[in-house]
This record gives C-alpha cells, structure tokens and sequence, in this order.
C-alpha cells in the first residue's frame, strides 16, 4: 500500500488542498497508520481500532439502502454479515435429500481468537464492502455518525 505523505514543511500546499483533498489524505493516512499496526507481529490487539470497527459498523447499520438485498434486524446482525461477506466465515453444508444447504457461521472477533494482523484484514475488508453499498467514504461515514448525536 502507498499513500501520500504530507510534510510538515508543505503547509502552503496542504492548506491550498481545500477541506475534500485534506480529508483524502487525512483517511488515506489513517488506512496506513491501522496498516502499519496491523504488521506489528506479535502485537496485541489495538482496542481503538476495534471500537473503531464497532462505530463504523454502527453507522452503516443506520445508512444501510433500504433496497439492499440483505437488510440486519441491528447492527450485530449487520457485523456476522460483513463478516462473512468479507471472507471471514466458516462454511457448513447440510444435505437433506436431493437438496443441500450452505450456511457460513462467521468466525469470533474476540481479542484472544483474532490477533491485529488479521482484524487488521478484516476491518479493512468491510471498509471496502461499506463504501462500495453505502458510497460513502468510512471516515465520512463516521463523521455523519458523530454529527447526528
């Protein structure tokens, strides 16, 4: 992953971007700062990004398109959907005559099952999929989210 950086020396250019370019490059810089976490081996899960996760979540839940083919009675509903939806669910196939049934269980997000390299996968993966069924950016998203309170 490549981002812009931003020097501190360049205020001139990063105050002539306007309100939209400053906030690209503030998510863009937040993407590689959980990126960055994320390669941290051996390091404990980070709880802001989980909280994180959780609110995005959350937010999408409220802003969900009514006309989308999947609707969650709440936001955890929501989150096994994601979850599943971006990989990371375990199939099971049930055969019952001429018919089988695939169902996926989606797998525990709890800290001691999942450590921060693969949240890390995860919460980027549903970044993707929100954005691409609400079209909103997730910084964007969140800050609707806050607004509204």
């Amino acid at each position: 992953m490549r981002a812009p950086l931003v020097i501190a020396s360049d205020l001139d250019r990063w105050q002539s971007l306007g309100d939209n370019g400053r906030a690209v490059l503030a998510a863009e810089a937040a993407k590689v700062i959980r990126w960055l976490v994320g390669q941290l081996v051996g390091k404990d899960r980070s709880l802001p990004h989980h909280k994180r996760l959780m609110a995005l979540i959350n937010a999408a839940w409220k802003h969900w398109p009514s006309k989308h083919d999947v609707q969650c009675g709440s936001p955890e509903g929501l989150r096994q959907y994601l979850q599943i939806k971006a990989g990371f669910g375990t199939p099971h196939k049930i055969v019952k005559g001429d018919t089988t049934y695939i169902w996926f269980e989606h797998r525990s997000i709890k800290f001691e099952k999942m450590d921060q390299k693969e949240f890390w996968l995860l919460s980027e993966a549903i970044e993707r999929i929100i954005e691409d069924v609400i079209g909103v950016p997730c910084e964007k998203l969140l800050a609707m989210d806050r607004a509204e309170v």
